[in-house]
């Protein structure tokens, strides 16, 4: 139903360096039983392995967390990410927290504006029905009358609803600490033009595979020497 890309339509801050350090305080690395996700990028990008981190702490500032934060994070989530992908949702959230933590120029809700594609521009898109989502279970304008909405979607968007609260309450691991970028799979063809490397996120076991491809543009691969013939 998506197919938004989010990793080079607004390239914020695409140097800045994004880290995660589990020496810091209320943050623990989880080492539970887990499945990777499958690979589908050009064989020559190359992946490096995560560990998820909880943090005990609001991944967003407590004066940047409004209704109105929640409500666009919540809708950028649908957009980019789908329904029923809680891992993968939550993933594209801290991927918003951490840019907007390191880049500092931004708030939580103006990264989520200008980095997601599915809430940046309204009218524009193929799915004008996302920005008529609301904090409640009532049908967006616009929703496609052969979709079921009641008893379905409904509950689907309430789901993610709270999922946002618990992961700003700090009850939800970063599946993919060491990305500052995602995108669809059309996007690696790009991301392996500029030779980012691709995290290798991790989802709980019996999660659905990831549809959007996580990055860290901080590590940079090596060129490729051309063979030039004799």
């Amino acid at each position: 139903m998506r197919r938004y890309s989010c990793l080079l339509a607004f390239c914020i801050g695409c140097n800045q360096e994004v880290q995660t350090r589990s020496n810091e305080p209320n943050v623990t690395i989880v080492t539970a039983s887990m499945s990777t996700v499958e690979s589908e990028e050009p064989e020559s990008m190359p992946q490096v392995p995560t560990k998820t981190v909880i943090v005990s702490e609001p991944p967003v500032p407590e004066n940047e967390w409004n209704e109105e934060a929640r409500i666009w994070l919540a809708r950028s989530l649908i957009g980019e990410v789908g329904w029923g992908r809680p891992a993968e949702q939550a993933s594209v959230a801290w991927v918003y927290a951490n840019r907007a933590r390191k880049l500092e120029r931004y708030t939580f809700l103006q990264m989520v504006r200008k980095y997601s594609a599915a809430v940046r521009m309204p009218g524009k898109r193929r799915q004008p029905w996302v920005f008529e989502l609301q904090l409640n279970d009532q049908k967006p304008k616009y929703w496609p009358g052969f979709i079921k909405w009641k008893g379905q979607h409904d509950q689907y968007w309430l789901d993610t609803l709270s999922l946002i609260d618990r992961w700003q309450a700090g009850e939800i691991p970063n599946y993919c600490p060491m990305a500052n970028h995602f995108g669809s799979y059309h996007d690696s063809f790009r991301a392996e033009a500029l030779r980012w490397t691709r995290v290798e996120c991790i989802v709980p076991e019996g999660g659905k595979r990831f549809r959007n491809r996580f990055y860290d543009s901080t590590t940079i691969r090596p060129r490729r020497n051309k063979r030039r013939r004799s």
